[in-house]
């Protein structure tokens, strides 16, 4: 499975525990492009005051993993199932040996995306303080 890449320079290994926003928030919904449901994301432990860097990763290596459900691809325009299509074809092949395994496991949340899976970062949105897009090229 192809995941966000995150480009080195733009979090050090210090940085995955700092507040993933400012001012830091106890939670917040990531709305990402082509995808028609938000991400929510809390903190990792009941503990922790804020949703962190690690967090914001965690939740969407994970969310994007799952495979996504027959409603939510038949909402899809023409055009944006055909994108979908790509990515997903794209995506099983390099798996290499591992690609009917893919094949058979169907299209996930990542395939939504559309090949966009270098991660530019979260912008705040008008919808809200705790509403973030995500970046992705």
């Amino acid at each position: 499975m192809s995941p966000l890449v995150l480009l080195e320079d733009q979090v050090s290994l210090e940085g995955f525990s700092d507040p993933a926003t400012e001012p830091p928030l106890s939670s917040l919904s990531i709305i990402l492009p082509n995808l028609p449901w938000p991400l929510d994301v809390r903190p990792s432990t009941a503990t922790d005051a804020y949703v962190s860097v690690s967090d914001v990763f965690h939740a969407l290596y994970s969310d994007l993993r799952l495979c996504a459900h027959p409603t939510e691809y038949s909402g899809l325009s023409e055009a944006e199932a055909r994108e979908v299509d790509m990515a997903y074809f794209a995506r099983c092949r390099r798996a290499g040996a591992d690609e009917q395994r893919q094949l058979e496991k169907g299209i996930r949340k990542i395939d939504f995306l559309m090949e966009k899976m270098r991660f530019l970062g979260l912008s705040a949105t008008l919808q809200g303080p705790d509403v973030w897009e995500l970046n992705a090229a």
